[in-house]
């Protein structure tokens, strides 16, 4: 009984759906200064985004030198700051020398 009560639903959605009517889709056809607009539009698109991609690439070529530049000023600066400690500590050692060779004077 399950079977034929879902056999009827089953056709007289069928049925519900063959009772339309067949209606084709017109055929569009474009105007081709519609298509040639949007060939326009598409291509100052395109143009603007080259542009702004252009602008990007110069400004990250800008960010990367600047950065190579500040990279090389960071390891100068290191490199004084490690010879500054060698003279600090070579300071501090000729300090205690001098003061032994005035305690073996004395």
């Amino acid at each position: 009984m399950e079977r034929n009560h879902f056999e009827s639903k089953f056709t007289k959605k069928n049925k519900s759906s063959r009772s339309k009517s067949y209606e084709p889709e017109a055929f569009v056809v474009e105007n081709p200064l519609d298509e040639r607009k949007k060939n326009e539009k598409t291509k100052k698109r395109i143009n603007d985004l080259e542009k702004e991609n252009k602008k990007l690439q110069d400004a990250l070529r800008h960010s990367i030198k600047k950065n190579k530049e500040l990279l090389s000023q960071l390891r100068a600066k290191k490199e004084l700051e490690e010879k500054l400690e060698e003279e600090k500590n070579t300071t501090i050692e000729l300090q205690i020398l001098v003061n032994a060779c005035r305690a073996e004077i004395a």
